[in-house]
C-alpha cells in the first residue's frame, strides 16, 4: 500500500473544493473498514491536514506502521532511523484521536517529565493549526489553557469533546490521574505512549532499571483500562540493559504486541548505496545518504540496527569475521552447549599438547555464561555457551579441566562472577585461576584478587586488543555463537556492547580468554 504523491495530490485538490462537512465525514474512521483501509485512511489524512510533514512519498514500513497502530488489537513498538517520521506519525495519531474521540483517554509518560510534556504541546499546536480548526473547530481547550499552551508546558487538557490527555513521568502514579469521562464513561486510561523511556539518568545502575521496569509493567499498565487498551512504544536503544531491551526481550513474540526494527539501510552495508538498498528511496537518496554519513553519523548508530562505528569503522571487523571458515566441532555427550574443536577420541592426551587459556563471562539475569578455551598460538580448543547459574557453571569449569586443561583461568569477576570465584576458590583447579594485583599505596601493600575485571578502562582496552588480535589474523576460529554476536555488537552510548535485545557473552569470554595470552 502506497499513496503515490500524483493521486494524493489529486485527492487533496478534490478534497480542498468540499464543504467542512464533507471532509470530516471522508475521513471519520468507519467500524466496517478493514486495517488495511482504516491505516490508508490514516494516511491520507495526515497527508492532507499536516503537508508540512512530506516531502516525498510514504515508504511501505510508514503503511505497516499504519497498519499495527490502527490495529486496535495490538500494542506497537517503533524504532527506526532518524528521519523516519516514527514520532510525528504517532503524534498525528493522537490529533487523529482527538478530532475523532477514538481513544476518550490518553497518557503520554517518559522518563522525564519534559519530554512527555513537550509531546502533549506538539499535539495542543496540531489541534490549533488552521486546517484542524476550520474543519474540526476548536478541539483544544485554548480558552482555559492559553497560558500553558503559550509557556510551551502543556502538561495535560481536557478537548472539547470530552477526550482526556495527560503527560506524565515515570516517576508519577498513573493509577492517580484516573478521573471519570463524562463523554466516555471511562476513569482509566485507554491509550499509553511511552516515549524516551531509557536515558542516560535512567540506566545509571541495575536497581534503577528494575525499579522503571516494573513500574512501568506493574502500576502504569494496571492502571490501563480493562474494557480497552492500547500501548505504542517509542524506543531507542542506548544501553544494552534498560526498560525497552527487556520490553523487546519479553514482548517480542507476543500475539499481543508488533515490534519494527526500521534501519535506514536494508541490508546494513554502507558501501551498498544503491537506490534500492535505501529503506525510504524516496525521501533519501543516495546523495543525501552519503551526504548524511559524514554529518550525521547518528543515523548509522546502532540503535537503528545498522554497522555501528568507531573513528568510521565497524567496532569489530566484520569483513574479517564473516570470511574466515566454520571450524568442525563436537558437541560434548555430557554439555550439549559445550563444543570441543579437538578430536575427541581420546581427549585428555589431545589437551595436554597445549598450555591453554579459558575466559569466563557469568550470566547476570537472563542473559548466557560462556566458556572460551584457546591455545597460546589462538587456536579455538573450546566453547561452551548457555544459560546457567554461577554453581552450574563452576562445574562446568571443573569438566572441562578434568578433561585434560592446565593452564590459566580468567573469570570476569563483575557481577555474578563473585559468586562463580567463591565456589571456585575452594575448588583443587583454585591454583589456575588468574590473580590481580591490587596496591595500597597508603600502606605500601599489595594484595592478590581473584577474578578478571571488566570495568570502565580495562573493558575498553579488553576488547580493543582483541579487535586487534582478529584484525591481524591471530583469531582466525570462531564459535558460530561468538560470530553470530559480532554481528550486533556496537558502541552504545560510549561503551562498547551488545544491541539489545542480543548478547555479547561469547564475545566477552572469548576476549578474557585473549587477555589470558598476557599471564603464562
Amino acid at each position: 500500500m502506497k499513496l503515490r504523491q500524483q493521486r494524493t495530490r489529486e485527492l487533496i485538490t478534490k478534497l480542498l473544493a468540499e464543504t467542512n462537512n464533507f471532509r470530516v465525514e471522508f475521513f471519520r474512521p468507519q467500524k466496517s473498514l478493514n486495517t488495511t483501509q482504516r491505516a490508508e485512511l490514516f494516511l491520507l489524512w495526515w497527508y492532507f491536514y499536516f503537508y508540512y510533514n512530506f516531502k516525498a512519498d510514504f515508504a511501505d514500513f510508514h503503511a505497516d506502521w499504519a497498519r499495527a497502530i490502527l490495529d486496535d488489537t495490538l500494542s506497537v513498538m517503533l524504532v527506526a532511523f532518524r528521519g523516519s517520521l516514527k514520532t510525528e506519525m504517532v503524534k498525528a495519531y493522537l490529533v487523529y484521536c482527538a478530532v475523532y474521540a477514538i481513544e476518550p483517554y490518553i497518557i503520554v509518560q517518559s522518563f522525564d517529565e519534559e519530554s512527555s510534556v513537550n509531546i502533549l504541546y506538539s499535539v495542543a499546536r496540531m489541534l490549533m493549526s488552521e486546517l484542524i480548526r476550520k474543519d474540526y473547530g476548536d478541539i483544544f481547550p485554548l480558552s482555559s489553557k492559553r497560558e500553558e499552551f503559550l509557556k510551551k508546558s502543556v502538561k495535560n487538557f481536557d478537548t472539547t469533546n470530552g477526550v482526556k490527555f495527560i503527560a506524565k513521568s515515570t516517576r508519577q502514579w498513573v493509577r492517580g490521574a484516573n478521573t471519570f469521562n463524562e463523554y466516555s464513561g471511562s476513569s482509566r486510561p485507554t491509550l499509553l505512549v511511552l516515549d524516551d523511556i531509557d536515558t542516560n539518568d535512567s540506566t545509571a545502575n541495575s536497581a534503577i532499571i528494575d525499579k522503571n521496569y516494573n513500574k512501568i509493567i506493574g502500576e502504569t499498565i494496571g492502571a490501563m483500562s480493562s474494557e480497552r487498551s492500547k500501548i505504542i512504544f517509542l524506543w531507542n536503544i542506548i544501553v544494552s540493559d534498560g526498560v525497552v531491551p527487556r520490553f523487546v526481550e519479553n514482548y517480542k513474540n507476543s500475539n499481543h504486541w508488533k515490534v519494527f526494527t526500521q534501519p535506514l539501510l536494508k541490508d546494513k552495508n554502507r558501501d551498498n548505496l544503491s537506490p534500492d538498498n535505501i529503506s525510504w528511496g524516496e525521501f533519501f537518496s543516495v546523495e543525501k545518504v552519503r551526504e548524511k554519513m559524514e554529518t550525521e553519523k547518528e543515523l548509522f548508530e546502532p540503535n537503528q540496527l545498522l554497522i555501528p562505528l568507531l573513528s568510521g569503522r565497524a567496532y569489530l571487523p566484520l569483513d574479517t569475521i564473516r570470511t574466515l571458515p566454520h571450524p568442525a566441532y563436537t558437541e560434548d555427550a555430557k554439555y550439549r552447549d559445550l563444543r570441543w574443536y579437538v578430536p575427541t577420541t581420546n581427549l585428555t592426551e589431545e589437551l595436554k599438547k597445549y598450555y591453554l587459556f579459558m575466559g569466563v563471562d557469568t550470566s547476570r539475569g537472563g542473559d548466557y555464561s560462556s566458556i572460551s578455551v584457546r591455545t597460546q598460538d589462538a587456536k579455538l580448543i573450546a566453547h561452551f555457551y548457555s544459560k546457567v547459574p554461577s554453581d552450574e557453571l563452576v562445574e562446568v569449569i571443573e569438566y572441562i579441566v578434568s578433561q585434560g586443561f592446565y593452564g590459566r583461568i580468567g573469570v570476569e569477576i563483575n557481577n555474578s562472577g563473585y559468586s562463580t570465584i567463591d565456589i571456585a576458590k575452594r575448588r583443587w583447579w583454585s591454583h589456575m585461576l588468574f590473580r590481580r594485583k591490587n596496591i595500597n599505596k597508603q600502606y605500601d601493600q599489595s594484595t592478590d584478587t581473584l577474578g578478571w575485571w571488566t570495568g570502565t578502562g580495562t573493558r575498553e582496552i579488553m576488547l580493543a586488543e582483541y579487535e586487534q588480535s582478529i584484525r591481524n589474523h591471530i583469531l582466525t576460529e570462531f564459535d558460530d555463537r561468538v560470530r553470530e554476536e559480532t554481528e550486533h555488537f556496537a558502541n552504545i552510548n560510549g561503551k562498547p556492547q551488545a544491541m539489545p535485545p542480543y548478547h555479547d557473552d561469547g564475545i566477552m569470554s572469548d576476549a578474557i580468554c585473549v587477555q589470558m595470552f598476557k599471564y603464562w
